[in-house]
């Protein structure tokens, strides 16, 4: 309805703006896909680091019993690089967003 009266008012001038603002609410609802999945990823990461460091912590005298101290650090520092990696993704969809709307 208003785009018939704004076409009305203005001509067939208001064709390319409102061609070009579908355009780009369609690529944002794409990126808004990739960042809702993204985001989720990042959370399940984060939770699987956290997991693992409260597990370390609880079983400190265990693991400096039996030591396992090199095997745990190494797989908890692959967990933060995982996660470094996915929040890395969200940030750059984050910049891309802003770019887009700003």
């Amino acid at each position: 309805c208003y785009l018939f009266m704004m076409y009305a008012k203005i001509g067939k001038d208001i064709v390319l703006p409102i061609s070009v603002l579908l355009l780009m609410s369609g690529f944002n609802y794409y990126l808004s896909k990739i960042h809702v999945a993204s985001f989720a990823e990042m959370i399940a990461r984060k939770d699987e680091r956290l997991s693992l460091t409260r597990d370390v912590a609880y079983g400190m005298k265990a693991l400096k019993f039996m030591g396992w101290e090199k095997f745990f650090r190494d797989k908890l520092q692959s967990l933060r690089w995982k996660e470094f990696v996915q929040l890395r993704k969200n940030r750059y969809l984050n910049v891309g967003f802003t770019l887009i709307w700003n």
